[in-house]
């Protein structure tokens, strides 16, 4: 091969010329397809560094034919707003983008009938996956669908009761989210807690945090709509006889809302009020009283959810993924 530095924006056959050898070659470096084309390491080296050397960068379309794809996921959200998706969606992109993927993102908005749309959008456009992140419901209709295109799906951030058959999914450990909190609020001293607005396998953790300290009277408070006067559970917290010493309330959002209503009352966090939430979002570190919460990892999440799916486009069994939550102790505790 010459030592001359070859022209940029060159076809795979001008590749295959300089690296003396055929296009299949140059073709199965590309795709990374190691079992179908045997070829000498030096070889390898060699075309690699043609590659590198001239940018290449094959036709997409001509790609997607060779391996039979789209080379492109779908990825539907309820809200691109919302928490920590921003975050995942980085993690799915940059995972998907270095296996020469794109990411079509669509968000269903919490409404049934917009997310079946959706979920039909993305089966004509014939994406190789599709990671739900997260689902409020499922038509028997949409579910036989599925099964019947056979499309790999992820659940990120949660796992139905009955998933499709070969879905996976990503989510925190939520039993662990809610011993951490409630735990740290015992360690602390406090024997009356208030849980605001949990899904019932954070509940579960709560209890059983609650259950190794036998004075400690936990209750849970059910979700109610958030108002502009009063975050949700305030009022019954200000009107409660005793008042609970704790809150452990569901987002970093309502709890720094909570926070700063009993600040604006008079009350003293921590003195009077300790308050921890969930998700480790920029309102609970910049808080007046920087907020103790539980972080959940956002990257990692939708990096680990799109690691799964193209497990699952490939064909390699795998087990749902389930990521370990942090306490983050700050002064409101």
């Amino acid at each position: 091969m010459s030592d001359q530095k070859p022209p940029a924006a060159m076809t795979m056959a001008q590749i295959a010329r300089l690296a003396g050898v055929s296009r299949t070659a140059v073709s199965a470096v590309l795709n990374k397809r190691q079992g179908t084309t045997r070829l000498k390491p030096e070889t390898r080296q060699r075309i690699e560094t043609l590659l590198r050397q001239t940018r290449y960068r094959p036709s997409s379309v001509g790609k997607a034919l060779v391996l039979r794809r789209s080379l492109l996921v779908g990825v539907m959200a309820q809200e691109v707003g919302w928490s920590f998706m921003p975050q995942a969606l980085q993690g799915i992109e940059d995972f998907a983008e270095d296996r020469g993927c794109g990411v079509l993102v669509m968000t269903g908005r919490h409404e049934p009938q917009r997310e079946e749309r959706v979920l039909e959008f993305l089966l004509e456009r014939r994406t190789d996956g599709i990671i739900l992140a997260p689902l409020s419901g499922m038509s028997s209709r949409m579910r036989e669908l599925l099964i019947e295109k056979k499309t790999p799906i992820v659940y990120l951030f949660h796992e139905p009761a009955d998933p499709l058959p070969g879905a996976r999914a990503v989510r925190v450990d939520e039993v662990r989210l809610g011993q951490l909190a409630v735990q740290h609020l015992l360690e602390k001293g406090h024997r009356h807690i208030a849980c605001i607005g949990m899904p019932p396998e954070i509940r579960q953790g709560i209890d059983l945090a609650a259950q190794a300290v036998p004075d400690a009277a936990v209750e849970h408070w059910e979700w109610e709509t958030p108002r502009p006067e009063a975050p949700p559970g305030f009022h019954r917290w200000r009107q409660a006889d005793p008042q609970p010493t704790a809150v452990f309330v569901r987002g970093d959002e309502h709890a720094c809302a909570f926070m700063n209503l009993a600040l604006r009352f008079g009350f003293k966090v921590p003195d009077d009020l300790a308050i921890i939430g969930v998700d480790d979002l920029p309102p609970a570190r910049d808080a007046v009283v920087p907020m103790t919460t539980i972080s959940q990892p956002k990257y990692e999440q939708g990096f680990q959810a799109a690691k799964l799916l193209f497990d699952l486009m490939d064909g390699k069994p795998r087990n749902n993924v389930i990521l370990k939550p942090e306490l983050v102790p700050r002064q409101s505790t």
